[in-house]
């Protein structure tokens, strides 16, 4: 289980204002992950990032899944777990108000309807990270991080008044996947990270990190290994260079370490793989 939360205590201004943050936070939840039956005195945004989890409603528990989110009412009774099988990683902020009653009108979500179906946009994520990173840059001054939970709910009543987000996210979507893997390509060779992505991407680390893994079916990691040992194959094939050469070359400091991770990658040492390429090359020059 991981779990990073950040807590804010609103002075007498905030606590007459339109909008106030309380506690926002992110956490990896292990199978017998459970919240309440329990109230709140705020109002609390649920974003399910990976997995899926229950939310009991009704006597009824209702399939959250990984791009969903629901809504605790303040003085409502909620109660909500974690697919054991599935175990969810959400995000969340606990806010309140003057204008929230207001708001969440504007968005159809009442206490008998608190779920917003397939709607974690890129956008929508990268707000609630600024929300957390906010508070933790500045727990005085929230006027940042308050700005970013009004963009949250902006994006949501775009979602709910535009019938055409479905296919416009996921051209969105599509293309800031191929946006990752064009980046990779070009930069293999050097030092490469989620970091060095992230930054490049303008996005949080957390956000792109939960992104490809998401939408390319594997970490973001995993995906640099994975091209940098096919170039390696490639060099093999073409090349007369010698393993540091070709470490070097797609990006491993290390020699040794590139002999590793070639190895698991594809079941064989870079100098048996050579040798395989040159007596198949053989091979079919004699037929």
């Amino acid at each position: 289980m991981y779990i990073d939360s950040v807590f804010h205590t609103p002075d007498e201004v905030e606590l007459a204002s339109s909008l106030y943050l309380t506690w926002a936070g992110h956490r990896i939840c292990k199978p017998d992950h459970s919240i309440g039956p329990r109230v709140l005195p705020n109002y609390k945004m649920v974003l399910v990032v990976e997995g899926s989890g229950f939310f009991r409603l009704n006597d009824q528990d209702r399939l959250i899944r990984a791009g969903d989110l629901f809504f605790c009412f303040p003085n409502v009774i909620h109660h909500y777990f974690a697919n054991t099988s599935d175990p969810w990683t959400i995000k969340w902020f606990s806010f309140n108000g003057n204008r929230c009653a207001q708001i969440m009108r504007s968005l159809g979500v009442t206490p008998d309807e608190p779920i917003f179906a397939d709607c974690m946009t890129v956008k929508l994520l990268s707000y609630v990270d600024e929300i957390i990173a906010g508070l933790k840059r500045d727990n005085e001054h929230t006027y940042a991080a308050t700005g970013y939970s009004y963009l949250i709910f902006d994006e949501l009543l775009s979602i709910r008044n535009n019938e055409g987000l479905a296919s416009e996210k996921e051209i969105a979507e599509n293309e800031l996947l191929e946006k990752i893997k064009r980046f990779v390509r070009l930069n293999y060779a050097n030092t490469l990270s989620v970091d060095v992505v992230a930054a490049h991407l303008n996005y949080s680390r957390s956000f792109i990190s939960h992104f490809f893994k998401r939408h390319a079916g594997m970490s973001l990691p995993q995906f640099v290994n994975e091209f940098r040992i096919r170039r390696a194959c490639e060099l093999l094939s073409q090349m007369d260079m010698n393993n540091e050469e070709i470490a070097m070359s797609v990006g491993y400091d290390d020699a040794l370490y590139f002999i590793k991770v070639f190895k698991r990658y594809m079941q064989i040492t870079p100098q048996k793989y050579r040798q395989r390429m040159q007596d198949e090359a053989q091979r079919r020059t004699n037929e």
